[in-house]
């Protein structure tokens, strides 16, 4: 079903949308403070923090790099150590027209549930599930289509987020590196499935290559316009 929130199809590859981005590089090179977007004017801004949680080796922090731009070639696996944030910033036309958005996507890294023994861990996950049910504007759940084991544990760190109400309302399972045929463990229907059952909304991604901005890949542009939509969309219909 079509929504105002959804986005303008060809804004991506409009002229006004590369002078923007052009616009904005600078200002969050020259002006902005602490990657706050307050004081640019080129469009509406809004901020929202986005935890990202998953299993070791679940790709967490490649799909952070994917969703920030940030370029690298180096795809060797590098744990996360403690709690780490990242900037992401997203422009957005919405279908019915109107200025254009400046989405800050604060996301958190949650490197802290991969560290300690298992009782630390345990420990870890119960309280940033909290924080993250309480303080986070959406959640985004990541496993490997090359690990069951992690899919299965993100379906059960959503159920135990459900109850009694979902927190945060806004959710999304990001299950990375489909493109890996050979070794795939989950399949599209597994995914689906979740879908079905958990009310969240999910994507298949691949996070290869990482030399790339996220505006370059598909898969990438419809996750962050549907987040952006979604988060704007709870922000300014309430």
């Amino acid at each position: 079903m079509s929504s105002k929130w959804d986005p303008s199809p060809s804004w991506l590859t409009s002229n006004k949308c590369q002078e923007l981005r052009a616009k904005l590089k600078q200002f969050l090179e020259h002006d902005a403070l602490f990657g706050d977007l307050k004081g640019f004017g080129a469009t509406r801004t809004a901020e929202f923090k986005v935890a990202v949680v998953g299993r070791q080796k679940s790709g967490k922090t490649s799909t952070i790099y994917n969703l920030c731009g940030i370029q690298t070639k180096d795809s060797r696996y590098l744990a996360t150590s403690g709690l780490a944030e990242y900037n992401a910033y997203w422009l957005l036309k919405l279908k019915s027209g109107g200025v254009p958005f400046t989405v800050r996507l604060r996301l958190w890294d949650a490197g802290a549930l991969c560290m300690g023994d298992q009782k630390t861990r345990r420990k870890t996950l119960g309280r940033f599930s909290r924080m993250q049910a309480s303080n986070a504007d959406a959640v985004i759940y990541v496993c490997s289509a090359t690990s069951s084991l992690s899919f299965h544990q993100i379906r059960t760190q959503i159920l135990e987020n459900s109850y009694p109400i979902p927190l945060p309302k806004i959710r999304t399972v990001i299950m990375t590196q489909t493109d890996m045929w050979v070794r795939k463990e989950v399949c599209t229907r597994e995914l689906r499935s979740l879908e079905s059952e958990c009310k969240v909304r999910t994507f298949g991604i691949s996070n290869l290559p990482l030399n790339r901005y996220p505006y370059e890949k598909r898969d990438t542009t419809i996750l962050l316009d549907w987040l952006c939509g979604e988060l704007l969309k709870t922000k300014f219909e309430i």
